[in-house]
């Protein structure tokens, strides 16, 4: 029972229900929180390094994804890091991926990875919670949502004590990235631009932090319109990549530590691959894997593009002067200490993939390029300071 908690979960379908403190239920006692963080994201982002940022993140969770199999797992993606909730029994098995996701970004990307666990205990003893919802709009695609302020707390003492990083003298690197996939171009805006947005209540209250979020999430629709509207990818923007500097982000992932001769023979093969991928899609035609007429229409659904992990998360298409209204919306709240938030605008967006099953186990994370995510923490960071 206790390894089935995620998957036994009750399941929402509405986002704008992720307020609702009864589709949240406790951690169990003995599970831990496993937190991974890019040192410096910013400065390699301003670096031009915004793919290699979410390449790594995304490879973690692969990564753990791979070491749970078949137990589910919540987690969550943030752009430049993750956060997951593991059992007691997995954390020798966890600690190994997360390690070798270290050594990968060290050693293939130049990016310094921060890996670490926290025991549930000590974060309620520093007054905090864990509460997991399970957010499932389709039959093929679930997200867990948190409350309760535990995610942010192992973040931070992640960030702070490195008692809680995982030792490496302890622990032997092993890792499987199968599924970790980066075949698409940049996705244009479907409007004027696209925005990645992050808000965080500063209410002590849990009740009053939710009447916050709910306020919050009227208001972007009521500027931004509906998700057939705001939602930030449409299926003719979707395009396969068959450049191969794109591609040997995937090949340096899928054969880390196994030299430059197997990267090349991985990315020969993928861009062969992603080739016939274009040609069933364009064609849609089905075969053993799936039905390619629909594949685009099913990434849209199997999209990331709204969440909410103690803070609300959204990647949304709109406008400037839509912006601008948001902005001014926010900042007005932000001026009377009742959240703080942090805002990306750029004219595309980029998705990095984890593929176990083309046809119905695809997961697609979602962040705006040039920064995205991380740049808009940066700036909720930057109001957190004030």
């Amino acid at each position: 029972m206790n390894q089935t908690y995620y998957t036994d979960l009750p399941s929402f379908a509405n986002f704008n229900e992720f307020t609702d403190i009864q589709h949240y239920h406790p951690l169990p006692e003995d599970w831990l929180i496993a937190v991974t963080d890019i040192v410096n994201s910013s400065q390699a982002i301003e670096r031009g390094m915004y793919q290699a940022v979410n390449t790594i993140s995304v490879a973690a969770i692969t990564a753990v994804l791979n070491a749970a199999a078949p137990v589910e797992l919540p987690y969550v993606f943030g752009g430049d890091g993750a956060g997951f909730c593991i059992p007691a029994s997995m954390r020798g098995q966890v600690e190994a991926a997360l390690l070798a996701t270290r050594n990968l970004a060290r050693e293939s990307f130049q990016l310094d990875l921060r890996v670490g666990l926290v025991p549930l205990d000590v974060i309620q003893h520093a007054g905090y919670r864990v509460l997991v919802g399970k957010y499932q709009p389709n039959a093929h695609f679930q997200q867990a949502v948190f409350q309760g302020g535990g995610l942010k707390y192992a973040e931070k003492l992640l960030k702070e004590n490195a008692d809680y990083h995982i030792n490496e003298a302890k622990v032997t690197p092993d890792a499987s990235f199968e599924g970790f996939e980066c075949r698409w171009n940049e996705i244009p805006s479907a409007r004027e631009e696209t925005l990645a947005l992050m808000v965080q209540s500063r209410a002590k209250n849990e009740a009053k932090a939710n009447q916050t979020y709910t306020e919050v999430l009227q208001k972007i629709l009521e500027i931004y319109g509906d998700e057939a509207q705001h939602h930030p990818l449409r299926e003719e923007n979707l395009s396969l990549t068959l450049a191969p500097t794109k591609l040997v982000s995937e090949a340096m992932v899928r054969r880390a530590f196994q030299g430059i001769s197997k990267i090349a023979t991985y990315l020969i093969k993928t861009w062969i691959a992603t080739a016939f991928g274009k040609f069933l899609m364009r064609f849609k035609l089905k075969n053993s894997h799936g039905d390619w007429g629909r594949y685009k229409t099913q990434l849209i659904e199997n999209t990331d593009y709204q969440k909410f992990d103690e803070t609300l998360r959204m990647v949304l298409s709109g406008s400037a002067p839509q912006r601008e209204k948001l902005d001014a919306y926010l900042q007005a709240q932000y001026a009377r200490g009742h959240l703080v938030y942090g805002i990306h605008a750029s004219q595309s967006a980029l998705i990095t993939c984890v593929v176990f099953n083309y046809d119905t186990e695809h997961v697609h994370f979602l962040d705006v390029s040039n920064g995205g995510y991380a740049l808009a923490a940066q700036a909720m960071k930057k109001q957190l300071e004030s």
